[in-house]
């Protein structure tokens, strides 16, 4: 090896490893606080149905997804709901029928996609990611759970949940791609 070879490894190394060091640090880490997700903080009374103060169903971003809440900002609400009874008909659906893992679907598709903004009476917040996949057998409810405060769906826990069909037609039926 000679040294023009040597001296382009030297270079080059250190610059990879920071590369990729930035690349798993964004998509792993930044915007993500460990803990329970919020579906598991409802399961475990660690956040009381009252302290919920609002739902904003979120439209989500076209080629990429969010990683911080200034780009969640920028996102257009789809819908914001502020009735009590409506707020703790959903988190019930949740706290009592969401059910931990992925099920496997043969090819499935898309027909309803949306971010879920929990916002908390303490100005403390969790985003939920939910998609709605439908393939020829069957039709699956998936909601991906971020932990408090996270914004980076990378950290994020999936459950699926089939009673908050009723929640998505009565609050954003307009945005489903085909009948459900």
């Amino acid at each position: 090896m000679d040294k023009i070879q040597r001296k382009t490894i030297i270079v080059v190394t250190p610059i990879l490893l920071l590369a990729s060091s930035f690349v798993l640090y964004t998509t792993f880490i930044q915007g993500n606080n460990f803990g329970p997700s919020f579906i598991e903080d409802l399961k475990t009374d660690a956040v009381p149905i009252n302290n919920v103060v609002s739902i904003e169903i979120i439209e989500p971003a076209v080629g990429h997804t969010p990683f911080d809440e200034k780009e969640y900002i920028e996102l257009h609400r789809r819908n914001t709901i502020f009735d009590k009874h409506e707020i703790k008909t959903f988190l019930h659906l949740l706290k009592a029928y969401s059910i931990k893992g992925r099920i496997h679907m043969n090819h499935p598709g898309s027909v309803y996609k949306s971010y879920m903004k929990i916002n908390l009476s303490n100005n403390e917040f969790y985003y939920l990611y939910i998609n709605i996949l439908k393939d020829s057998s069957s039709v699956v409810y998936e909601i991906d759970a971020n932990s408090k405060n996270s914004t980076n769906p990378n950290g994020a826990s999936i459950y699926h949940n089939k009673k908050i069909k009723k929640f998505i037609l009565k609050y954003d039926f307009e945005n489903l791609r085909r009948p459900i």
